[in-house]
């Protein structure tokens, strides 16, 4: 099980806070349990000494911890003091300590291990909790947030601060997240952030280096969250999901930007991005996964010394979607993947080499796919028995039952391809693999004219391109449009293929 999610629920928690109004007062000790059920639910060992004076509910020795077995590692993190002061108005406010250390470590099945050191500091953090036991409502903000890598041990050896750094900071925070106890913990949240900074820098064994650092700016985020009430088994996610666990997250971002300065054996290489923004979008239940992500204005200029010469290019948007069950069921599931390249444009200098003349249209370049389907899957992805040691990946984990291809899409150099199709599949014969039973439709547009482009450039012999008419003379139909060809392939159960209508297997 990946540390990162433990990690990010323990962030979350940092980031909890409540508003509304006009309900039953809330205590210090009713939001010091709230926070104790969710860790706990949430797999983690809490522990600190409590004291309560008046109004005011002291936790001293605040820390949580969580082992992980099939990772033969922990994570851990330091509180300190933590106090939760009554308003006097239903409300409490939650005081942090500026600075809360983390430690993370893990071993190997070769027996390597490593451990790393983190710092999470804030400034200005104000949280304030208002509501009743079973409905809180926090409302949080920050002038900052950071985390900072203090320490690396790798095999025992600690690795020196020059050779491994890193930290990524959050300015200008404000959110809310309200927490809902029924039958499930049911967490909903959403918050802004100004902008987000990162470095990381990096120096291997044998030399080569690697210096990265970037910024986002206007970070908007909201998601759900629900999990059981009974604790989490950390080492069996599949069960968590199995009782109910859900998990929908969105967020948002604006104008960013990267550099990456790296040495090796090949030289130095250079590299600068730069985005207009975008947003990724990701839920999880037993049901499955589903990933979207999108990034508009992507500009991306390359220096190195092993390239010939600078590439630079552009990117109207570049999208990758994902959904894909996860739990085994002898129904079939839906799935689906799809990925985009829109308006992709490169300099002048890369056309240079290979068009000099300018005879290839230069038009903006676009490439995708959209398939979706069902399949009957039998394995549990997220059993942690699941492939422990790569044997099960050899093999496939179900069937695919049906798929469409939604969109298919080619278009550059003045030529363009599109298509769609239906398939099913017989996966009665396994000795055969899966069969499919179905047609895609293609379109091609200005093929000709480019085979004549790339033959005047020299890209293309004459013969080649005479062979390549002749294939697309024998798959493609002529369409009433001018250098358009149209292409119906049929695929039939007893494996025959027809292009047209004509055999060809």
């Amino acid at each position: 099980m990946p540390v990162t999610p433990r990690l990010a629920s323990a962030t979350a928690l940092a980031l909890v806070i409540c508003a509304p109004a006009a309900r039953a007062d809330l205590s210090a000790d009713e939001v010091w349990a709230d926070w104790k059920g969710y860790l706990a639910g949430m797999g983690y060992e809490v522990s600190g000494s409590e004291a309560q004076s008046g109004a005011v509910l002291t936790v001293s020795d605040a820390a949580l911890t969580m082992r992980f077995p099939e990772e033969e590692g922990q994570f851990g993190m330091d509180f300190g003091t933590l106090t939760f002061t009554e308003g006097g108005d239903g409300t409490v406010t939650v005081t942090w300590p500026e600075k809360m250390p983390m430690t993370i470590s893990a071993t190997a099945e070769t027996g390597e291990s490593w451990e790393a050191a983190i710092d999470l500091t804030q400034a200005g953090m104000q949280i304030t909790a208002s509501g009743a036991p079973d409905d809180i409502v926090y409302d949080y903000g920050a002038d900052s947030i950071a985390m900072m890598l203090t320490d690396l041990t790798i095999d025992g050896e600690q690795v020196a601060e020059s050779d491994a750094s890193g930290q990524m900071g959050i300015e200008g925070l404000e959110g809310r997240t309200a927490v809902k106890v029924g039958e499930m913990r049911d967490i909903d949240q959403s918050g802004t952030a100004e902008r987000l900074t990162y470095t990381l820098k990096m120096t291997d064994p044998d030399g080569s280096t690697a210096d990265i650092s970037g910024s986002a700016e206007t970070i908007d985020f909201s998601g759900t969250l629900s999990v059981p009430l009974e604790p989490i088994d950390s080492s069996d996610p599949s069960a968590m999901f199995a009782a109910g666990a859900t998990f929908d997250s969105t967020m948002r971002f604006g104008s960013n930007a990267t550099t990456v300065n790296g040495t090796g054996q090949d030289g130095v290489v250079r590299m600068n991005t730069t985005s207009e923004g975008g947003d990724l979008k990701v839920t999880m239940s037993e049901a499955g996964l589903s990933y979207d992500i999108a990034q508009n204005g992507l500009s991306v200029a390359l220096e190195a010394d092993a390239a010939p010469l600078p590439i630079a290019f552009d990117v109207g948007q570049i999208a990758l979607n994902l959904m894909m069950p996860l739990t085994e069921s002898d129904a079939a599931q839906d799935f689906a993947l799809g990925a985009r390249l829109a308006g992709l444009t490169v300099s002048d200098a890369i056309w240079s080499i290979f068009d000099p003349q300018g005879q290839l249209p230069r038009d903006p370049a676009t490439a995708a796919f959209d398939l979706t389907g069902k399949a009957r899957i039998d394995a549990d992805f997220l059993d942690p028995s699941f492939a422990p040691d790569g044997s099960a990946a050899m093999e496939a984990p179900g069937q695919v039952e049906s798929l469409s291809i939604n969109e298919l899409r080619l278009d550059a150099v003045g030529a363009e391809l599109t298509g769609t199709g239906d398939f099913a599949f017989d996966n009665s014969q396994p000795a055969t693999g899966p069969v499919p039973d179905g047609s895609v439709q293609l379109t091609l547009s200005g093929g000709n004219a480019l085979l004549d482009k790339l033959v005047a450039i020299g890209i293309l012999p004459q013969e080649q391109a005479m062979g390549a008419r002749m294939m697309l003379g024998l798959f493609g139909v002529p369409s009433d449009q001018p250098d358009t060809l149209t292409s119906k392939i049929d695929f039939l159960p007893d494996g025959q293929i027809l292009a047209n209508g004509q055999r060809i297997r």
